[in-house]
């Protein structure tokens, strides 16, 4: 059973990455806020805002600004490669 729930745990994150940076990619002000409203509209912001970290983290997505005027965020590193490599696929 511990199994399958780790399995369904890692399916759910891997799905909510994919609608993350689907999101930004899609946006043109890609915000935290913005985000939770699209992909995770039952998560608090600061669920969200931790997210986006994480996939900072990794190199995903690239954050600007901040402040009282919030940060925006846009795919960086391998998340743009790997939406090139799908455009250049689905072009073939």
């Amino acid at each position: 059973m511990k199994n399958q729930t780790n399995n369904q745990t890692a399916g759910t994150v891997l799905t909510r990455g994919i609608e993350t940076l689907l999101a930004i990619k899609n946006m043109p002000v890609a915000t935290a806020r913005e985000v939770q409203r699209l992909v995770m509209p039952d998560s608090s912001l600061r669920t969200v805002q931790r997210y986006l970290t994480g996939l900072e983290q990794l190199g995903l997505v690239r954050r600007h600004g901040g402040g009282n005027g919030g940060c925006r965020y846009f795919l960086d590193g391998q998340a743009k490669q790997l939406f090139q490599e799908l455009a250049i696929g689905s072009d073939a």
